[in-house]
């Protein structure tokens, strides 16, 4: 979305995320979550140190961070340690996405390779985007497979998930499911570029 021109499409993706994704309606529901997620990692660093184990600061965080974002979305933990094959798939698929951008490649510093991809950087990025793009459909048919109606009944609509779900169902709609893939995929990977 941030690379398309102004257009008709262009134009119903910017109204989405800036009332159902983005709102700061929608932000301030979500800050029991960040705070229980804060708490969540203070609490493992706390008992790390009564138990004397090393920590991974940086798989603590990431956890967390993943967590509070999926918590947002789908209403769900997707970064246990311990966690669902399901979770650890995803997990996988977003550190490996992280440490491809972070990896120095040979067409920032020279554009002019970037049609031939000597390092098959976007090659591996496009493979990572399809396999988050799979889960992400995955997730979205088990919710309507669930029936969505009955879950944001029950849940009062509290997840970004539900809200565009409910707005892709109305008639006469403008959102679609590729839509909603593609504003996850790129909610997701701003969410951990900053």
């Amino acid at each position: 979305m941030v690379w398309m021109p102004p257009s008709a499409q262009w134009r119903v993706l910017r109204r989405v995320c800036a009332t159902k994704v983005f709102s700061s309606q929608k932000l301030d529901s979500t800050q029991t979550i960040r705070q229980n997620k804060v708490q969540e990692l203070v609490n493992h660093v706390g008992e790390c140190c009564k138990k004397g184990e090393a920590l991974d600061i940086g798989e603590a965080v990431f956890t967390r961070v993943l967590n509070s974002i999926s918590n947002t979305f789908f209403s769900m933990d997707l970064g246990h340690y311990k966690a669902s094959d399901k979770a650890q798939e995803f997990k996988h698929i977003i550190r490996a996405m992280m440490e491809e951008v972070g990896r120095p490649n040979v067409v920032d510093f020279f554009p002019i390779f970037g049609l031939l991809d000597p390092q098959r950087v976007r090659a591996r990025m496009k493979g990572y985007a399809g396999k988050l793009i799979e889960f992400l459909d995955g997730i979205i048919d088990e919710r309507l497979r669930l029936g969505a109606s009955e879950i944001m009944e029950s849940k009062g609509c509290n997840d970004v998930l539900d809200s565009l779900i409910q707005l892709m169902m109305e008639e006469n709609s403008q959102v679609s499911r590729p839509h909603l893939l593609h504003l996850f995929l790129v909610s997701i990977c701003l969410g951990f570029s900053t």
